[in-house]
């Protein structure tokens, strides 16, 4: 049994300025590729040669470029082609909203071009993040379709794992079965879809006890990627039978979840208390319960934000606040080059931010340089630098400033550049939702509407490619099951 495997994961947000490129992925080819997908001893241990192909990766980040898309693409292809006919199965591990300029869904286009070269009766597994927007046909290029149960992302390696397995389950009875798909028009920022939450923590259960039926290999809530401008950018429903003879029971399980997520769609609730930014600000700031998380929601990195908007800044400096506070961290890669060549300890006027528009305008006044060095990061199992950084200071203001678009996702950000969460009172973070392996120290959560690339309050002007009606866009929406 020889089963190919396959990693092409990107999060596209569209509202970006720049293009992901291909050197902004991490890659790996080969036989290096394998200990970087968990689901691969699954298929060795059930006695599978498992046939290498890339593992490329990016997290969020702007539109595709066209030629890397298709470098990777053809990467994939080709090696799939050599295999000349010899292959039993595919493992697919995607994220399901990567969008490539002049393409569309990337893994739509994948998908298609597989099945042109090898047929539709070898099975294809595909596992895939909650917030994937799936188009209309990609069910039926698929064998099965599983995503991630929770938000905050804490079942990842085992939505690849609970994939391969199905794969397994095809291959054993000869079934060719398919997703049973069902869209909703709805847009779901993450920051309003935590699994943990109502109405959404009893649909992932539902999806769950799914999962433990044999007449099921999978069934997922996709809450979509809200900051894509698609014409699939919404939600979905898949369940995929373990036979045909499951597919109207996995049809009639699909409908019945969209049904209770769209009847309770003004009911999901933000992942923390929200407030406009400047009732946000002064609420972190009056708050006794140090240290404080205020996440910068409207430029959150780890959705395609890029970190770089002074809003709240401006608003902490203009407040002046008499407890310590610190950002972390502000991208300014048009004035870090100077700053990091002055020496530890200097105290000068300085200006940091990019200016590229209002929401980035430049903070003006005199700074010191406590310390400058790299942010790490892990990154699975690779702790590598994910930006340079240099650690200001303004009156009880500490500013981590970086030459990268990055978010403070792990303790080990904080301790690279030498700071302590514990040591202020409020922390604000370019994030939405906060991130489990940060959380430890928090007392509480504010979270500010703010501009950016991910900004929580949607608007119809923002977007040309939806498919319209959509809610939250349009108050008059009908849908039935």
């Amino acid at each position: 049994m020889r089963i190919a495997v396959a990693h092409l994961y990107h999060e596209s947000n569209t509202f970006c300025r720049e293009k992901t490129c291909f050197q902004d992925f991490e890659l790996l080819q080969g036989e290096a590729m394998l200990s970087a997908l968990p689901g691969v001893e699954i298929l060795q241990a059930a006695g599978a040669q498992v046939v290498p192909t890339i593992y490329a990766q990016k997290w969020s980040s702007g539109m595709v470029e066209e030629t890397a898309f298709m470098e990777f693409e053809n990467r994939i292809l080709n090696r799939l082609a050599a295999e000349d006919g010899a292959l039993d199965g595919i493992y697919l591990s995607l994220h399901g909203a990567m969008t490539v300029e002049n393409v569309g869904s990337g893994e739509f286009h994948l998908l298609t071009r597989i099945r042109e070269l090898l047929g539709e009766a070898i099975p294809i597994a595909v596992s895939m993040d909650m917030h994937a927007n799936l188009p209309e046909g990609i069910e039926k290029l698929a064998n099965v379709i599983t995503g991630y149960h929770t938000a905050p992302h804490t079942d990842a390696e085992e939505t690849q794992r609970k994939a391969v397995r199905a794969l397994l389950r095809i291959l054993e009875s000869g079934e060719e079965v398919h997703p049973e798909m069902v869209t909703l028009p709805m847009l779901l920022a993450g920051e309003r879809a935590l699994s943990r939450d109502e109405p959404l923590r009893s649909i992932y259960a539902r999806c769950g006890e799914l999962e433990k039926d044999p007449r099921f290999l999978a069934a997922t809530l996709f809450v979509g990627m809200a900051w894509s401008d698609t014409p699939h950018s919404r939600c979905s429903v898949l369940v995929t039978p373990s036979s045909m003879d499951s597919a109207l029971m996995a049809r009639k399980e699909a409908l019945d979840m969209a049904s209770a997520l769209f009847a309770h769609r003004d009911e999901c609730p933000y992942a923390h208390p929200t407030f406009e930014m400047e009732e946000a600000v002064r609420r972190a700031l009056d708050s006794r319960n140090a240290p404080l998380y205020l996440s910068d929601s409207g430029d959150n990195p780890t959705a395609g934000g890029e970190g770089d908007t002074t809003c709240v800044l401006q608003e902490m400096m203009r407040l002046d606040p008499d407890r310590r506070v610190l950002f972390a961290p502000l991208m300014d890669d048009v004035h870090f080059r100077r700053i990091s060549e002055l020496a530890e300890g200097t105290e000068c006027s300085l200006e940091i931010g990019t200016g590229r528009n209002r929401d980035c305008a430049p903070a003006a006044d005199r700074f010191k340089l406590l310390r400058k060095g790299e942010v790490l990061s892990w990154h699975g199992s690779t702790l590598s630098k994910a930006a340079d950084f240099c650690l200001l200071r303004w009156h009880h203001l500490d500013v981590i400033l970086v030459n990268r678009s990055m978010a403070m996702t792990g303790m080990e950000c904080f301790e690279s550049a030498g700071v302590s969460i514990t040591d202020y009172a409020v922390v604000v973070l370019k994030m939405g939702y906060m991130y489990a392996e940060i959380a430890g120290p928090c007392r509480e959560n504010i979270m500010a509407l703010t501009p950016g690339n991910t900004p929580l309050k949607m608007t119809a002007g923002q977007y040309q490619h939806l498919t319209r009606p959509i809610w939250p866009l349009d108050r008059e929406v009908s849908w039935h099951a």
